[in-house]
């Protein structure tokens, strides 16, 4: 019954009859009494099985029996694209502007079930050329499972957390913020009420800092703010690209602190990285974000704001870390300005007490140097490394270290 029907007539003397298609959609039936007799439960309703043939007009029977359910569930979201559409199973106008479908979120066990029919599902119709597509989702993305007390949670296990009472104690905000931030999403996690706790105080901690911002008039410029401003925007955006949403709050709650160390001064830059802050944090938690967006004076909604763009310029740090090696064999590191051309650079590399002990004695045969990674010094008889990108990539390791 709860299948998709089949639109079929059985008649003693024309045989298998389709519906005519002016008879479409046939409507099933209410019916209450569902308990399995081994004969599928629209037999029962008699009024709907009995019928007349549509060929002969003599008395004729439904097909009582149904498809299975992925044949509804396979192609659900082409009719999302013009629900209300009642002349067509869906607007072909509307699949083609936004299908197929950029990311799909499912359990593993889906591959075999459910992606496999939708996939049947948008062969056939571009077969029928009802659709321009043959593959209905162009990515994959697998999802963790939640778990408490070190198992999933099952009814029967009796670990099963209730959102409903989460919600009611700390808002929807702090539940689904909670699970974003608690680990990478196609990671299984562990459910800790520590965890939510700790979230709840962080919403409360970023609605005292927005709370508190004055408007001034003061032009002076933080450097600090609206570098680590830009960096976070970056970093966020990037980060929500890749759906490593946990690193993305992470970031939010270092500008968060950042504007905190800077509230005092009530320059532009600190309400500009407030409303910036808002925005970010607006698909985390969107009704505190629109709280907020509103309590600085906007009559639009933040959700309806561009989302903010970084300037690379100026999130660009002022110095950097410049890694010394003498025949390949790391020496030093010196902080300097990002503004220091090459020559200037080596000769503060030379500079350094520690590499200058080396040298001693030795002669310069050459210098490599890799742009904002490092400098090294290949004495006379010393180890040479002649591949500069085999410098390059081990630099990565060296300046952090």
């Amino acid at each position: 019954y709860w299948g998709t029907p089949i639109p079929i007539i059985h008649c003693q003397a024309c045989g298998t009859v389709p519906v005519p298609e002016s008879d479409l959609p046939v409507p099933l039936p209410d019916m209450e009494n569902f308990v399995p007799d081994g004969q599928p439960p629209l037999a029962r309703a008699t009024d709907f099985v009995n019928t007349s043939c549509p060929q002969c007009g003599e008395p004729a029977q439904r097909e009582c029996d149904t498809m299975t359910g992925f044949v509804c569930s396979s192609w659900y979201f082409l009719r999302y694209t013009s629900p209300h559409n009642r002349d067509q199973m869906f607007d072909a106008k509307a699949v083609q502007k936004w299908l197929p479908i950029a990311d799909y979120v499912g359990g593993k066990e889906h591959s075999v079930g459910h992606l496999m029919y939708a996939r049947f599902i948008c062969h056939f119709l571009n077969d029928l050329g009802l659709i321009n597509f043959t593959e209905p989702f162009t990515h994959l993305f697998n999802q963790g499972v939640v778990g408490k007390n070190g198992s999933k949670m099952s009814k029967s296990r009796g670990n099963v957390v209730s959102i409903e009472d989460m919600v009611t104690q700390y808002g929807a905000d702090t539940a689904r913020m909670f699970i974003l931030f608690a680990t990478p999403p196609d990671r299984d996690m562990e459910w800790s009420d520590k965890g939510v706790a700790g979230i709840h105080r962080f919403l409360h901690r970023v609605w005292r800092t927005i709370s508190e911002v004055q408007s001034s008039r003061d032009q002076t410029t933080n450097q600090k703010l609206t570098r680590i401003m830009h960096q976070t925007i970056q970093a966020v955006t990037k980060d929500m690209e890749r759906w490593q949403h946990n690193t993305a709050i992470s970031r939010l709650m270092e500008l968060t602190h950042a504007i905190q160390q800077t509230q005092s001064d009530h320059t532009d830059d600190t309400r500009e990285a407030c409303e910036t802050l808002i925005s970010l944090i607006a698909p985390f938690a969107p009704h505190t974000a629109e709280a907020l967006w509103q309590k600085l004076g906007h009559t639009s909604s933040v959700h309806r704001a561009p989302w903010p763009k970084h300037d690379p310029k100026l999130a660009a740090e002022q110095t950097i870390k410049i890694a010394i090696q003498v025949n390949g064999k790391k020496r030093d590191t010196i902080t300097i300005p990002r503004s220091l051309d090459e020559s200037d650079i080596v000769q503060k590399a030379q500079n350094s007490q520690r590499v200058a002990k080396s040298l001693t004695d030795h002669t310069v045969q050459q210098t490599i140097y890799v742009p904002n990674r490092l400098v090294n010094f290949v004495t006379k008889g010393g180890v040479k490394n002649d591949i500069r990108h085999n410098q390059s990539e081990s630099a990565k390791n060296i300046v952090t270290n």
